[in-house]
């Protein structure tokens, strides 16, 4: 499932890496800026033409898009992770625990 935070915060990253404006990127993919200013707010998700397009201008994956891997900043790791957390279950949860213990020893 895609984060559309997150999504949105990689999209603009992406963006701006290339020095692109959102109109720029908006003529590119054939559709209005307004709906490249809602995904990179997090407000939408991309359709999967959409999706198929920006892999293909940025030149990338569409895993890169939509894995997290990359997150950097350690608020946004912290809110995926919580967010794993809040879906797992109990048993899931305790071996999350154990595989960190056993990596922070």
């Amino acid at each position: 499932m895609i984060d559309k935070k997150l999504f949105g915060k990689r999209l603009k990253e992406l963006r701006e890496k290339r020095g692109m404006t959102q109109e720029e990127l908006s003529n590119l993919l054939d559709i209005e800026w307004q709906h490249i200013s809602r995904l990179e707010n997090g407000k939408n998700l991309p359709s999967c033409g959409i999706l198929l397009g920006i892999a293909n201008i940025f030149d990338i994956d569409v895993r890169t898009l939509t894995d997290y891997e990359y997150l950097d900043e350690e608020k946004d790791l912290d809110k995926s992770i919580e967010k794993l957390l809040n879906q797992a279950t109990k048993s899931q949860k305790m071996m999350f625990y154990k595989i960190i213990s056993a990596i922070m020893k």
